[in-house]
């Protein structure tokens, strides 16, 4: 493969990479110029992908780098994306307009979320819900609960356990911070959700392997995760003793 075909291969994992990196770094910065400058690079790698040809950028929408990605996208151009997957392949476009549209909700988009979702049809809770590598954070959970209960209020138990699954998955101490958070969005107002009604028992066997990998939880959070392990416990206890008897 020539050197210049190789180049034009790798130039959108490039852009992709700088986006990724400088959305990284503006959500760590604490001051305004520091963050206009990753904004700054952000801009410069769009400006970089909009140069390259359209099919070249297609074939690198594929791995687990497309979902930082889209969360990565700069929100003014969020409507470029849905452009860049119409150059996929029709097998992989499918999974992509879901993804995108879930991750669009995610960020409060609902209303650029639409033009996917009457192509895609409803979005999957899996998709809604983030993923282990990518704990859904306060604005995020806000953002698709409030789509859910417009849309879809009876799936919101499935959602709140999925996510909680997916953040009791994770192996990353860094994780643990991003657990804490959700579990204090979710139990708290506005929400005020019963965590011991919406977890499922495979998700509360995870949640007890969590809570004795990580017995430093801040108090409130660690006797939320125990009432929801106590209740499954009782409940498979009366379950028990219904049958025997």
């Amino acid at each position: 493969m020539s050197s210049n075909l190789l180049g034009s291969k790798q130039a959108p994992f490039v852009a992709f990479a700088k986006i990724i990196n400088e959305w990284r770094t503006a959500g760590s910065c604490t001051s305004q110029p520091a963050s206009d400058i990753s904004k700054q690079v952000a801009q410069t790698a769009l400006e970089q992908l909009r140069k390259l040809e359209s099919r070249d950028v297609a074939f690198c929408l594929k791995g687990p780098h497309v979902e930082t990605l889209f969360r990565s996208w700069p929100a003014e151009q969020l409507g470029e994306l849905f452009s860049l997957i119409c150059h996929v392949s029709e097998r992989e476009r499918t999974s992509l307009n879901l993804q995108l549209a879930s991750i669009v909700v995610n960020r409060g988009r609902h209303d650029l979320a639409e033009k996917l979702i009457k192509t895609t049809g409803p979005l999957p809770i899996t998709f809604l819900a983030g993923s282990p590598r990518h704990i859904l954070n306060s604005s995020e959970l806000n953002a698709t609960i409030a789509y859910l209960r417009e849309t879809d209020p009876d799936h919101l138990t499935a959602f709140v356990d999925t996510c909680v699954r997916n953040a009791v998955s994770s192996s990353s101490p860094l994780q643990t911070a991003n657990l804490v958070n959700l579990v204090r969005t979710l139990a708290s107002e506005p929400h005020s959700i019963n965590l011991r009604e919406a977890c499922l028992l495979p998700t509360v066997n995870l949640i007890s392997d969590f809570s004795r990998r990580n017995p430093k939880l801040p108090k409130d959070v660690k006797d939320l995760l125990q009432s929801v392990i106590d209740d499954s416990n009782n409940a498979a206890g009366q379950k028990s003793q219904n049958e025997q008897n």
